[in-house]
């Protein structure tokens, strides 16, 4: 990798880092469900999280999720230009900032963060939050991407054709950060859609989640579909 591919790299992991990972609390790592398809952790954040259907299993209507985030858990501002999140408080407090207004949520509360709208969430330093996130309509790559960094050896997570790709499949557009923190991620989606960054996605769909041609890529198909009026955001 040159240096300047390798700046890139540490930028975003640092710029990440400063966002979202905290240092890890203790706190609670079983699902709410008696029934969960799989779970994994987050390396960056330390949030758990549980998946309990996916498109296939919805007819493509709704991904559902159960996401544990520890205590002291911040979410930097960000939107979602394909889908609604269908946000149920399991247990726990849950703050948040949508659209410039602050609201706190507690145990049985349910709220929306509505597709394209600009928000962050949190977790106060003494208390964790468990919540339950339907995505309409619905979008596997977002914990898809999770759940491949989640198994990436170490030294791969340091790579700037890996970073762009799973930002893309994430479809998470960051809005937090300064001039060339958002540059930074204009550039990584950029990549993600050359020829290569197409390459490289396919190949880690298909070592860490297993998905095959009968699945094909949520990311792709809301691009091919214009899924919640958002693609050409994501891919343009």
């Amino acid at each position: 990798m040159t240096p300047a591919g390798r700046l890139l790299v540490v930028t975003l992991l640092a710029l990440l880092v400063a966002a979202g990972a905290q240092p890890p609390q203790s706190t609670s790592t079983t699902s709410t469900s008696s029934s969960f398809k799989r779970s994994f952790t987050n390396p960056l954040g330390n949030e758990t999280f549980f998946v309990l259907a996916e498109c296939h299993d919805t007819g493509g209507e709704y991904t559902y999720l159960e996401v544990i985030a520890p205590a002291d858990t911040v979410l930097p501002f960000h939107h979602h230009p394909n889908y609604d999140e269908l946000m149920e408080v399991m247990n726990g407090e849950f703050h948040t900032t949508i659209d410039g207004v602050n609201r706190t949520y507690y145990t049985g509360e349910s709220f929306v963060f509505p597709l394209g709208v600009q928000h962050k969430w949190w977790t106060p330093p003494a208390k964790g939050a468990t919540v339950r996130i339907k995505l309409e309509p619905c979008f596997d790559g977002f914990h898809e991407s999770i759940e491949i960094f989640s198994q990436l050896p170490e030294e791969m997570r340091k790579e700037i054709w890996v970073s762009a790709v799973l930002y893309m499949i994430g479809g998470t557009l960051i809005d937090d950060g300064p001039w060339y923190a958002r540059l930074l991620f204009w550039v990584l989606r950029k990549l993600a859609q050359l020829n290569k960054g197409k390459k490289m996605e396919q190949e880690l769909r298909q070592t860490y989640i297993g998905q095959n041609d009968e699945h094909p890529s949520a990311t792709t198909k809301a691009a091919e579909e214009g899924v919640g009026g958002g693609a050409d955001e994501l891919w343009g």
